[in-house]
């Protein structure tokens, strides 16, 4: 059986992205970490199921709205999450897309939400990318890390002096990233 999904590891990976998300990923960044899969083909293989499901989400989004409204309480759920994008965003809640994936249970009603406010296609999936990627490298290590257990780690990567800068970086590296972002969007 480990033969079958080592063959086809890179499309078990999509379409567990594509249906499931996170649920799938982290496992397999698990066994890959363990050297069953490549690392890279999991991180990309998610990438792409996430964007395309993503992007489907967008496109369909006036049938899901009317399935929401068919529920007092998916409506009330969808409301909430609408108005937590308001707050936060504004008149730029297209910025949410850049971490919304981190926030369980907020994609799709965000997805839905700037595709009936008439987000472009082409500038949602920009955005849409920008933030997979950064949540794709989050799970992705999540899981390789989990598979590698921590008396599997590197030396390197045991030392939390070296550790707590490389999480500063990053989170710098991402700040920085977010904020060129919304000033290209704001200057189109």
């Amino acid at each position: 059986m480990l033969d079958l999904l080592s063959q086809h590891h890179a499309w078990i990976v999509f379409f567990g992205a594509f249906l499931f998300g996170e649920t799938l990923i982290i496992p397999a960044a698990a066994v890959a970490a363990q050297g069953h899969f490549n690392i890279f083909a999991v991180a990309g293989s998610a990438y792409a199921g996430t964007v395309i499901s993503d992007a489907m989400w967008f496109m369909s989004a006036r049938p899901v709205s009317r399935f929401l409204d068919k529920s007092a309480r998916r409506r009330a759920s969808y409301e909430q999450v609408l108005g937590w994008v308001s707050r936060r965003f504004g008149e730029r809640p297209e910025r949410a897309l850049l971490f919304i994936k981190f926030v369980y249970g907020a994609r799709l009603a965000t997805i839905v939400y700037l595709s009936l406010r008439r987000l472009a296609l082409k500038r949602f999936v920009v955005l849409n990318g920008v933030g997979a990627a950064c949540w794709i490298v989050v799970i992705v290590t999540i899981g390789w890390l989990a598979g590698r257990g921590v008396g599997g780690l590197s030396t390197g990567l045991a030392k939390i002096e070296y550790l707590l800068p490389a999480i500063l970086v990053f989170t710098l590296l991402l700040k920085g990233l977010i904020t060129w972002v919304s000033k290209r969007a704001i200057e189109k």
